[in-house]
């Protein structure tokens, strides 16, 4: 076993390897060939190197019938067509936007921009295949879609003296290689689709058979181009090298090892190297080809770096990207500040802006998000102290007893009409806390109220009539009801549209003094800071609420306690664990339910260290963290630049 994932780990860094030399060869042959005709070459020699590969492949999928999982639904030919047409479109997409980026611009601008397909290939493919029984809502995906905007407004800051036609072409440049990274994610989504789709049909479709039927018909047709249109190439030898090496190397190797490495090693591990490819592909462009490195371009490959890994991980994890809402709001504001909006308003005086935006704006994300954090997460805790106590007086035999972690009733005949209504309050919480929209929210609301009346109602009849029982239970459903408000209160902070016109118009007035009559810089920062602060407010008090679920998804909850093992009431227990941005509770051991990485839902032990629910706890961590990456760059360059 160790030694299958060692190997995995050396074809991982191949194909690491070889995608970074992409870059800086399609460099090396700019101005030799038009970049359509550096395509068609590439892939009619990336075609002749598969070949010996895919053919037996092809041949073996008909002769022998692959082993298909019982649940899985055989698909259709026609969508196994449509998918390859999609498959071989977006390759030769990314290729030609590749090289034409690569060729004739900015190279090292639009490198980075390109590597964002790590981000895309987790959208897309979440899109298309889902998450265990959840898929991401079309506001996840556009948090995550602009998300990528931001990342590419981080190195979008071309100040060369080239006049309008320079500067236009270095933006065309740019613009390509963020498509780029759209078509890659696009392509490389169609390709595990078609392995899904061939698989269904007892056909198992290896990746390198994939990519020949993928680059053929492109291929033939650049070769039909250069035959009609009589290509000229007047190459030196060393130009052919670098030809032969990006179609046999960059394509046809570096595929072929990475799915293997894909395929055998550990699926947490191996993707995440993929995150390297930015890094030693803009090194070696800064080594080879000579482009410059500038603190921009620096923070631009670690932002994107650490966004791709958080996204990923974070949407393994069920998680909306707390990262990409960050990176939303400042690409707004970049491209706010950096566009002529009014005549006569200028505002290229702002030096690394979209830098210090970020910081400004990440530091007030994090002390709002800590606070509503702890003040959800408490009430959430009093709610929940409430219930139980509300339980353990109409059902005192039945009430859970310490013992270390451990929890044990003596009882075996639970009072089940109560444990029913109990379990229904606890589903109206989590809908309440994975509502995706207002009208939802609404209407959830309205059917936890309802339950609420009837949980008290009932537990009512069954406490005790002594006067100090009474007295404690009237005090609990004071603090159910008053807990619960505040709960919801704060998970719907929002702001009021009079609170936004205010602060948007303040915002246009500081804009219109900060472009004409402020000359001091530092009241230009100032005025500034405080519109990007004033705008943060208002995007954080619109958004946040809908991207913060408090508690674990239902079916972890509802699986919080075995019903069948330990007790048929889910809540009996003193505190839910919250899985709130580093707070953590101790776990109560026990035998749970969660969704792993792979989607299936998986029993495990509360007290092993890899469970769902520590990993998701690790995610949100995680995310935090990268949020300081803005103010700590901001700081060093201030010390130290």
């Amino acid at each position: 076993m160790r030694r299958s994932q060692g190997a995995a780990f050396v074809f991982a860094f191949v194909a690491i390897a070889a995608w970074s030399t992409s870059a800086t060869f399609g460099g090396l042959l700019a101005g030799r060939l038009p970049f359509y005709a550096l395509v068609g070459i590439i892939q009619v020699i990336a075609v002749v190197a598969l070949a010996p590969i895919a053919i037996p492949q092809l041949i073996g999928s008909f002769r022998r019938k692959a082993d298909v999982p019982s649940t899985m639904v055989k698909r259709g030919g026609t969508a196994l067509f449509l998918y390859l047409v999609l498959f071989s479109v977006s390759l030769t997409a990314y290729q030609l936007l590749f090289y034409y980026a690569m060729t004739g611009t900015a190279r090292i601008y639009a490198n980075i921009a390109n590597y964002l397909w790590p981000i895309f290939l987790s959208l897309f493919f979440h899109s298309v295949f889902g998450l265990g029984n959840r898929r991401p809502s079309w506001a996840d995906n556009a948090l995550l879609l602009l998300g990528f905007l931001g990342s590419v407004s981080l190195v979008w800051d071309f100040h060369l003296p080239q006049g309008a036609a320079g500067a236009r072409e270095n933006y065309l440049g740019l613009g390509a290689g963020f498509a780029a990274a759209g078509m890659a994610g696009l392509y490389m989504t169609a390709s595990a689709k078609i392995r899904e789709i061939g698989l269904s049909r007892q056909r198992a479709l290896g990746m390198p058979l994939i990519y020949f039927v993928g680059l053929l018909p492109s291929s033939l047709a650049f070769a039909a181009m250069a035959i009609t249109q009589h290509w000229t190439l007047a190459l030196q030898p060393i130009d052919w090298f670098y030809l032969v090496w990006l179609g046999v190397i960059t394509v046809a190797v570096a595929q072929t090892t990475w799915s293997h490495a894909i395929s055998t090693g550990p699926s947490n591990v191996i993707p995440v190297l993929a995150y390297l490819v930015p890094v030693l592909s803009t090194s070696l462009q800064i080594l080879v080809l000579g482009d410059q490195i500038t603190p921009s371009i620096l923070f631009g490959i670690t932002f994107i770096v650490v966004a791709s890994v958080l996204t990923a991980k974070i949407f393994r994890q069920l998680m909306p990207e707390t990262g990409a809402a960050v990176a939303f709001m400042y690409m707004g504001f970049v491209l706010f500040f950096r566009t002529d909006i009014f005549p006569g308003l200028k505002f290229e005086d702002a030096d690394n802006f979209p830098i210090q935006i970020y910081a400004i704006l990440a530091a007030f994300f994090l002390s709002r998000q800590w606070q509503r954090a702890r003040d959800e997460e408490q009430d959430l805790i009093n709610w929940q102290r409430a219930v139980t106590k509300i339980a353990a007086l109409a059902d005192p035999k039945n009430t859970f007893e310490f013992q270390g972690p451990v929890q044990q009733s003596g009882s075996e005949k639970p009072n089940a009409a109560l444990g029913n209504l109990l379990y229904q309050l606890i589903s109206a919480i989590i809908d309440i806390d994975q509502s995706q929209s207002s009208g939802q929210l609404a209407n959830n609301l309205t059917n936890y109220r309802h339950l609420e009346g009837k949980f008290l109602a009932f537990a009512k009849k069954l406490v005790d009539k002594e006067k100090d029982v009474q007295d404690d239970f009237q005090e609990a459903a004071l603090d159910v009801k008053s807990y619960s408000s505040k709960w919801v209160a704060n998970k719907t902070d929002k702001a009021s549209y009079g609170e936004i016109v205010i602060i948007v118009a303040l915002g246009i007035v500081s804009i219109a003094v900060y472009s004409t009559v402020a000359s001091s810089s530092n009241i230009r920062s100032a005025i500034a800071m405080f519109v990007v602060a004033s705008i943060a407010y208002i995007a954080v008090r619109i958004f946040d609420y809908n991207i913060r679920p408090t508690l674990l998804n239902v079916t972890e909850l509802v699986n919080f306690q075995s019903l069948g093992d330990r007790f048929s009431l889910p809540l009996y227990l003193g505190r839910i664990e919250l899985l709130r941005y580093g707070r953590e509770t101790r776990m109560v051991e026990r035998t749970a339910q969660g969704w792993t990485n792979e989607g299936v839902l998986e029993t495990f032990h509360t007290s092993a260290k890899g469970n769902p629910l520590r990993r998701q706890l690790s995610a949100r961590r995680s995310a935090m963290l990268f949020l300081l990456l803005g103010p700590l760059f901001v700081l060093s360059m201030n010390l130290f630049g």
